[in-house]
């Protein structure tokens, strides 16, 4: 599978299908150059996270990063989690502009690369 950077384009917001993404099968998808498309791909839209099912892709992969600190999650499966909450505010670049207050429950995800 061939996936050029040009081709990630936001889906709009009424426009996002309710859906459980496949898995990442890592022997039809360089799991290397999709994370680099990808993070390039945020850093243009100026976004600190970016899921591939936002640009269109039906795959269970996300990136998020800030300057050096950057993180690629593929297949994640949530393993823990914490009755502890944290207040902050989120924004999405599928809702430029908006930020809104929510309840953040600390948890651990696994990640398998092939």
């Amino acid at each position: 599978m061939i996936i050029k950077k040009s081709e990630l384009k936001l889906v709009p917001a009424n426009e996002h299908p309710l859906y459980i993404a496949e898995e990442v099968d890592f022997n039809k998808v360089d799991a290397s150059m999709l994370t680099n498309i990808m993070l390039d791909r945020m850093i243009e839209m100026g976004g600190v996270a970016l899921s591939a099912p936002q640009v269109g892709l039906d795959m269970s992969m996300f990136v998020m990063g800030i300057d050096q600190a950057r993180v690629e999650v593929f297949n994640p499966t949530i393993i823990s989690y914490s009755k502890e909450e944290d207040l902050m505010n989120e924004g999405s670049l599928t809702f430029p502009g908006i930020s809104v207050l929510i309840k953040m429950v600390k948890y651990s995800i696994t990640s398998f690369k092939g």
